[in-house]
Formats: C-alpha cells, sequence, structure tokens
C-alpha cells in the first residue's frame, strides 16, 4: 500500500512539474510578444528598414502560435489537474465510506463476543450444578450429559477464539484503512493549495 501511494505521488508531481513548465513557457511567451507588439509599433515601415519590419512581424506571428499552443497546453494540465483532484475527492470518500463500514462491523463482533462470553458464563454455572447434583443422590444426573455440557462449553470457547482473531484482523485492517484516509487528506489538502498557488501565479504572470 505504501508503495502503490509513493508511485501515485511520483506521478502526480511529474503532472504538476509539466504543468508549472506549461505556465512559465505561456507567461515567458506572452512576455516575448509583448517585447515584439512594443518595437514593431516603434517602427515606422519604409525602404531601409523593410526587411527589419517584416522579420518582427514574422517574430509575432511566431510568438502568437507559441502563446497559443502554450496556453492551450497549460490549459488541458489545469484541466487534467482538476479532474484528478475530483478523483482524489472520490477516492477519499470511497475509503472514509470503507472504514466506517469497517468500524460498524468491528462494533457488531464486540457485541457477538460479549453475547458469547456471557453464553459461555452461564455454561460454567451450568457444569457446576452438573457437578454438584453428581454428589446429591436425590439430583443426580448423568454423566453423559455432564460430557455434553463440557462438549457444548468448548465449542463456546473455540468460537471466542475465533471470534477474537476476527477481531483482531478487522482491527488491523481499519487502522490500516484509517492510515490511507489521512494520508490521501493530507495529500489532497496540500495538492488543492499548490494548485490554486500555481493558478495566482500564472494569472499574475498573464497580467503582467
Amino acid at each position: 500500500m505504501t508503495t502503490d501511494i509513493s508511485e501515485i505521488e511520483d506521478v502526480r508531481r511529474e503532472a504538476i512539474r509539466k504543468r508549472v513548465l506549461a505556465e512559465e513557457w505561456a507567461g515567458s511567451a506572452l512576455k516575448d510578444l509583448g517585447k515584439a507588439v512594443a518595437q514593431l509599433h516603434a517602427q515606422t515601415p519604409s525602404a531601409s528598414n523593410y526587411s527589419q519590419y517584416v522579420a518582427l512581424a514574422e517574430k509575432i506571428l511566431s510568438l502568437c502560435d507559441q502563446v497559443s499552443v502554450a496556453t492551450d497546453v497549460a490549459a488541458s494540465l489545469i484541466r487534467a489537474a482538476g479532474n484528478e483532484r475530483f478523483e482524489l475527492a472520490e477516492d477519499v470518500a470511497k475509503i472514509e465510506a470503507a472504514v466506517s463500514r469497517e468500524e460498524i462491523e468491528v462494533e457488531r463482533l464486540h457485541k457477538v463476543l460479549a453475547r458469547e462470553r456471557l453464553q459461555a458464563g452461564r455454561r460454567k454455572q451450568y457444569e457446576t450444578i452438573a457437578s454438584v447434583s453428581l454428589r446429591e443422590p436425590g439430583l443426580l444426573q448423568s454423566q453423559q450429559q455432564l460430557d455434553q455440557a463440557n462438549k457444548e462449553l468448548a465449542e463456546v470457547e473455540h468460537e471466542i477464539a475465533k471470534i477474537e482473531e476476527t477481531k483482531d484482523a478487522m482491527s488491523r485492517e481499519l487502522s490500516l484503512f484509517l492510515h490511507c484516509a489521512s494520508h490521501l487528506d493530507s495529500f489532497s489538502t496540500q495538492f488543492a493549495t499548490l494548485l490554486v498557488e500555481e493558478e495566482g501565479e500564472l494569472a499574475m504572470d498573464i497580467s503582467s
């Protein structure tokens, strides 16, 4: 489970890195485009600078294409991040629901164990009564009945042991679910914070 989460985090870090690079690319292309447009406005077309004017115009067209491509890439990566954030929220909700079910099951096992212990206590009382009855002529019971009571008591104790094992296994599974839910919730919060910060930086780059 830890390896899987680590691999998922590596993939998400790489996606974030690519999105940051795309946003930086778009911001850099916008700045270069602004400079080129300013240079174009500063010149007046004439026979002497015609070739430079044309070259500058071609550069502006190329930068427009770069800005368009970079913006599309950044937008696509941001949409993918939004979808990933939504899927992560769904995964967290599923784990929380599973944890809730496990908690209910553990509580049910506790109740079953309590009932079995109560029944075992009563059977021990019956065994004591049977033992006394064997010593009293007026309350004599057969040895066969006592053996049957002992057999039933052993079966109950065996069932209690199995329930204890099941309870321990469920407790370990519940702890694992809680650990995963806590880890994913923390990662979702960090991922959302990073996404908001990156969107703010992209907005500042575009506005500048």
